[in-house]
This record gives C-alpha cells, sequence and structure tokens, in this order.
C-alpha cells in the first residue's frame, strides 16, 4: 500500500510565516505515551495564504506523517457556492 501524498508544492514564494508554521509544529508534536493529533484544519478567508502555508508545513515534516498527508480543497467540493455543503470532503 503506498502512503497518500496529497499536498499541493508551493507555486508561490513563502515569506514571513515561521511563527505561523513553529505553532503548527507544537499543534502535531508526538506524545510518547501515543497519544497524538490526527487531524487539523486551517480556516480563513479565499486568498490569505492558507494553502500555502499548508504545503509549507507539510513539505518540511513530511517524515512526521509516515502513513500519509491527504489534503481537500474545499472551494471545488463548494463549486463556488458560500455556504454549500462540503461534507464530501469526509469521503474524499
Amino acid at each position: 500500500m503506498v502512503a497518500p501524498d496529497e499536498i499541493p508544492p508551493l507555486t508561490v514564494r513563502f515569506r514571513n510565516r515561521d511563527r505561523t508554521l513553529d505553532r503548527l509544529d507544537g499543534w502535531f508534536v508526538r506524545d510518547p505515551d501515543g497519544a497524538s493529533v490526527g487531524f487539523g484544519a486551517l480556516y480563513g478567508l479565499p486568498g490569505v495564504g492558507k494553502t500555502t502555508l499548508v504545503s509549507r508545513w507539510a513539505e518540511r515534516g513530511r517524515e512526521s506523517f509516515p502513513d500519509g498527508q491527504i489534503y481537500v480543497d474545499f472551494a471545488t467540493l463548494r463549486g463556488g457556492t458560500a455556504g454549500a455543503d462540503v461534507s464530501e470532503a469526509m469521503w474524499c
């Protein structure tokens, strides 16, 4: 079985988000007792850099997720309709 690797590659320059990357690192620290976060979500207005941020973070932390990385583009699921049901993301 091949681990999923769905994080989109960076297509723009990444700047001035080191503190945010460090914060994401802190959320996903492995617990010595085996407990860890298995899911994370970023939200915000279109165009603020969510995809760029997560792409950069996932790129630099790939080894932390040996079972793979999955990416869901909610804008595509909405089809341009604000408030549309995006529950399909659970089945992607």
